[in-house]
């Protein structure tokens, strides 16, 4: 008898009865049952049933169905301003998966789809409606739940398609306020800890959307925001992210580490040799996290003053328990740095793109005196976390430093892309980039008479690295971008030249960068004669070659004052190996009878502006960001009474 009643079917619930006559097509008879919407939104939303079922309907099925769903959409939105916070909370639960079904199918034109919820091509008085209750159900001092749901909502209207391009909804977006609202999240503590990841990621795709021939109203007023603290608090939720990207992949390395480095090395080796590696596949997964990325970028970009967030904004989230094995950055630069040595190191081309913009902030960053100043400073301890990918000569490594001036960290930062990344496909436009880092910062030394103990050797020979490796692969010495990569080698080789004096650590390190010029002459004369090439024959790139002539002037001087005495010295000392420190012996008796060319402006630089190609990546990111969150299930958790709370 038991088993009998065991095996029994279990009853539907009210509300699983009251969706399914819907889905059969059936709306209510209000004559008959006039409260019946009131009472549909009184009953808890079984969500696993909502979703499923119209995540089960094919596009025909969907189509089909038009009226009921229409006048279903039309009951959730006039049932945001209802005066009961528990049909308000199952309305917002309804609308989210409503909104992602509606949002899974294609929209051509993009009125289809208005015609589809509302009945109308243009419904400008439904969408201002429905954007005033999400404006005022997410104040303060509305309860906690309602606030999440509406974000929630927000989030599939604005990621709930996979890019910017096939969401109709972005149109309506632009044109109610919102603006307002999302930021006043980010006014407290207690507020931005509850919201801010949803508030900032809404926020990232609302940012880059771009009506053909309209000013994105959301932009305009995030330029003209003057709260240094909401700029403040912004920076603070992104930090926590980066951190916690970083611990998350900081604890896989030490895992990775922790293996069995022989075996380790045999399989990776195998491996290696029988199975084709594919660039395309991310090992290291940003996830929607980009967002962090992106809206670190506006701040820095739009907020001159804001660029200071880098160093006064502190992770205030602790390590999680059994991760007290990793490091974890404790303010925003460290996290910046940290996040963008594991993203660089991933071959994906969209971890490559997020590395590039994380050098992108790093420039605007080197260009602002406070920041340089706080980069510069030898009494900040904070410690960095960077990451190097395994190379031939080497196994991957994750380490931790809390030695020396930040700016130390960015050096080895830009040192290890310079190094890592010579492939045939160079990505010149991030190695101008990684340059442009360098460039400002030692220009910021010069300026300023800061001497830093660092081992500049390193950097030198880097730069000489490029060199070589651009001059081996002829293909690309036919795009005139790659001879501004070597412009700009050079430039930060005269900086060095003209004004070392001033700011390297002693006259030691001046004598060693005259050896290494020395030393590596004949990489400096090919170059020499590649630009004398492209100019004689009036090649494409006959303009920059001869701008490149110019400026490798004083390079040319030392190698041939130098290298006739140094040839000198190992004729008269035959039999004899020449050591480094007879050619720094030569180099310093010879110093006198050098004559150099004060060259203009290798101090100077234009500040960051925009190009075209950082726009596409800035897209492609939001579109990265929006492909993630449209794959993640709607987090929903179960209704409880529902109390004002803050």
């Amino acid at each position: 008898m038991a088993s009998k009643v065991a095996d029994r079917p279990k009853p539907m619930s009210k509300y699983v009865q009251l969706l399914d006559t819907l889905w059969q097509g059936k709306l209510p008879n209000l004559e008959t049952h006039p409260t019946y919407w009131d009472e549909f939104f009184l009953i808890k939303v079984n969500v696993g049933h909502l979703n499923g079922s119209l995540s089960h309907m094919s596009r025909e099925q969907f189509m089909k169905l038009q009226p009921v769903i229409a006048h279903l959409f039309d009951k959730c939105h006039k049932s945001l301003g209802d005066s009961k916070d528990i049909r308000v909370a199952n309305a917002l639960t309804t609308l989210c998966y409503l909104y992602k079904r509606v949002l899974c199918e294609p929209w051509s034109p993009h009125s289809a789809m208005n015609q589809f919820i509302f009945g109308s091509d243009s419904p400008d008085l439904q969408y201002e409606f429905v954007f005033k209750q999400v404006a005022r159900l997410l104040g303060a001092s509305q309860p906690l739940l309602l606030r999440q749901l509406t974000l929630e909502l927000l989030m599939v209207l604005t990621c709930g398609s996979p890019s910017l391009d096939s969401n109709p909804l972005l149109d309506a977006a632009m044109k109610h306020e919102l603006f307002g609202a999302l930021v006043e999240l980010l006014r407290t503590k207690p507020l931005y800890r509850h919201h801010g990841q949803h508030v900032l990621t809404i926020l990232s795709v609302l940012l880059s959307y771009q009506q053909r021939g309209e000013v994105n109203p959301y932009l305009s007023q995030f330029h003209s925001l003057g709260s240094h603290m909401l700029l403040h608090n912004m920076s603070t939720v992104i930090a926590v992210k980066l951190s916690s990207l970083v611990r998350h992949w900081a604890r896989h390395a030490v895992e990775q580490d922790a293996k069995p480095s022989m075996w380790s090395s045999i399989t990776s080796l195998v491996s290696d040799m029988f199975s084709a590696t594919d660039d395309s596949t991310p090992i290291i997964h940003v996830g929607g996290g980009g967002w962090a990325v992106l809206l670190l970028f506006h701040i820095v970009e739009a907020h001159a003053h804001a660029v200071t967030v880098l160093s006064h904004t502190e992770v205030e989230e602790l390590p999680e328990e059994g991760e007290a094995d990793v490091d974890v950055p404790t303010n925003l630069l460290s996290s910046l740095l940290a996040f963008t040595s594991f993203v660089l190191q991933d071959q994906a081309p969209i971890n490559q793109i997020y590395g590039h913009i994380c050098l992108i902030i790093l420039q605007i960053a080197t260009e602002d005196d406070h920041m340089n100043a706080f980069m510069h400073d030898s009494n900040v301890k904070v410690p960095v976390t960077l990451h190097k990918a395994a190379m031939r000569h080497r196994p991957a490594c994750t380490k931790t430093f809390m030695s020396g001036p930040m700016a130390t960290a960015v050096l080895d930062l830009a040192i290890e892309y310079l190094l890592s990344h010579l492939k045939r496909n160079l990505s010149v436009d991030t190695y101008m980039t990684c340059l442009n880092v360098i460039h400002r910062l030692v220009c910021y030394q010069q300026k300023h008479r800061v001497r830093i103990a660092y081992d500049w050797a390193r950097l030198w020979a880097a730069l000489v690295a490029v060199v070589r490796f651009v001059l081996q692969h002829k293909v690309l010495l036919s795009d005139f971008s790659t001879y501004d990569l070597l412009s700009r080698v050079v430039t930060i080789f005269n900086l060095f030249i003209t004004y070392g004096d001033r700011f390297l650590p002693d006259p030691e390190s001046y004598d060693n960068l005259y050896y290494e010029l020395i030393r590596e002459r004949a990489a400096f004369q090919e170059l020499l004669d590649s630009a004398k090439k492209q100019v004689l024959h009036q090649g494409p790139c006959a303009a920059a070659a001869s701008q490149l002539l110019s400026q490798v002037t004083n390079i040319k001087e030392i190698i041939a004052h130098f290298v006739p005495k140094v040839d000198a010295w190992s004729t008269a000392h035959k039999g004899v190996a020449m050591t480094p420190e007879a050619v720094l012996a030569i180099v310093k008796e010879n110093y006198g009878t050098l004559t150099l060319k004060l060259l203009d402006s290798v101090d100077k630089y234009a500040s960051y502006t925009q190009s075209p190609a950082t726009s596409k990546q800035l897209l492609t990111i939001c579109a990265d960001i929006m492909h993630e969150h449209s794959q993640v299930h709607i987090k929903i958790d179960p209704i409880p009474t529902l109390e004002p709370s803050t």
